[in-house]
């Protein structure tokens, strides 16, 4: 086998285990922000109706200003935000 295919071999290797890691990655965020939204959806829509056009930043504030009146889960996503 030549020096070159090798190369490509290894470099092809690489790429598809970056590729692996990244989906991985992106798949593991996205079940945490699903998480995160399940939490919080039943205080959100009773304490921040109001800012739910508005943008995350809003909702996350709105969450922050009313934190002693949370739920228990939706207070620790907050916390370890």
């Amino acid at each position: 086998m030549s020096r070159s295919v090798q190369v490509f071999r290894s470099v092809l290797a690489c790429a598809l285990l970056l590729a692996g890691v990244v989906l991985a990655a992106r798949a593991d965020a996205q079940d945490t922000r699903a998480a995160q939204e399940r939490a919080c959806s039943h205080d959100v829509s009773r304490h921040c109706r109001r800012y739910m056009n508005e943008g995350d930043m809003a909702i996350y504030q709105c969450l922050q200003n009313n934190r002693e009146r949370l739920s228990a889960a939706c207070r620790r996503v907050i916390d370890s935000q």
